[in-house]
């Protein structure tokens, strides 16, 4: 009897191991009701929305499944793009490659520190394929800007005589690494290189545009720059850029011998204005010239050069007092001013 109950408790337990091999599941060894890999799934997606510049998190896994959907092991391996479908421009990076060797991780592919960047509102999708399995895409993930990464000098400073507005006036923009505008509150600052800087040089923005409109430079004549700061007020992380050069000029006009006189041009009603700097020789001046009745003086089309005399002559159509006056290209020095009346 002892024998018989033996007998049958052993048979029990070889039994239920049996059924519990059936239902493990070992990579590489197929169940005996499942068929080859033929198709690539998804087995952890990536979110609906992702930070341009980051990594994702948890790592993007994709698996097997044979012609009824079971998941299998496979042993292919598995390249990861940016789908047909995607928005302009995303770029997807990986130390290890792009493409992943599903024997590595037990008949899966796994794609750990997976940095994918683009156009903020913009939505991508990722493809991933084999070359001997039917290919899968994500859902679409929407594109979020990144970490401040750059300041971006989108209009950059213009000369003036020295304590007058610069013109043009600079505006700067805080990117991350793909050049999205990022929206955090940034405090941003303009220093100069030389000489005093007045105006509003300092300020908040939660935009990611930051327009200068009144900054002037004192300072003696010659090439400055300005350098941007901007700081986060959530992470206190800086950003700092440098502009290209401009040129502050003297206020006060120089001697350059003017003469202006009447005379006709293509048959017309005109001026003729002749001057003399030598220190100019082989340069080109920039007239301009102000009519009577308007407000402001503007810049001729003509560029006079001045010959190796030092000599210049600028001539223009009009029958009406003008006053006219010249500078250099680079602003760094104007003429005096002369009056021609009708």
């Amino acid at each position: 009897m002892v024998k018989h109950t033996v007998a049958i408790r052993s048979f029990l337990v070889a039994l239920s191991l049996a059924v519990l091999a059936a239902l493990i599941w070992v990579p590489g060894v197929a169940r005996s009701n499942e068929g080859p890999p033929v198709a690539l799934r998804i087995l952890t997606p990536p979110p609906s929305e992702h930070r341009s510049g980051d990594a994702f998190s948890p790592d993007l896994i994709v698996g097997a499944v044979d012609a009824q959907g079971n998941q299998v092991p496979a042993t292919s391996f598995v390249t990861v793009s940016i789908g047909n479908d995607s928005g302009p421009g995303g770029q997807l990076s990986r130390d290890g490659g792009l493409t992943v060797s599903m024997t590595d991780f037990g008949g899966v592919a796994v794609f750990g520190l997976l940095f994918l960047e683009g156009v903020a509102g913009q939505s991508y999708t990722l493809t991933f394929t084999s070359a001997d399995l039917f290919p899968v895409t994500t859902a679409p993930i929407l594109m979020t800007p990144g970490v401040a990464q750059q300041i971006a000098i989108t209009t950059q400073p213009g000369g003036a005589q020295s304590g007058q507005p610069l013109n043009p006036q600079p505006t700067i923009e805080i990117q991350d690494s793909y050049g999205n505008l990022v929206t955090e509150p940034h405090e941003v600052e303009a220093i100069p290189s030389g000489g005093t800087l007045s105006g509003s040089t300092s300020g908040i923005t939660d935009t990611g545009v930051a327009n200068f409109g009144d900054l002037r430079l004192l300072a003696a004549p010659g090439e400055y720059r300005l350098i941007f700061l901007a700081t986060s007020l959530e992470s206190g992380g800086g950003l700092e850029t440098i502009s290209d050069s401009f040129t502050i000029s003297s206020d006060a006009p120089q001697n350059w011998n003017l003469e202006g006189t009447r005379t006709k041009v293509r048959g017309k009603k005109g001026i003729r204005v002749t001057g003399v700097n030598t220190d100019l020789i082989g340069q080109r001046v920039v007239p301009y010239y102000k009519l009577r009745g308007q407000t402001s003086f503007r810049p001729g089309t003509s560029r006079p050069l001045v010959n190796s005399d030092g000599e210049f002559r600028y001539q223009r159509r009009t029958g009406k007092k003008i006053y006219v006056y010249f500078a250099t290209e680079d602003g760094s020095a104007r003429s005096e001013r002369i009056t021609i009346r009708r």
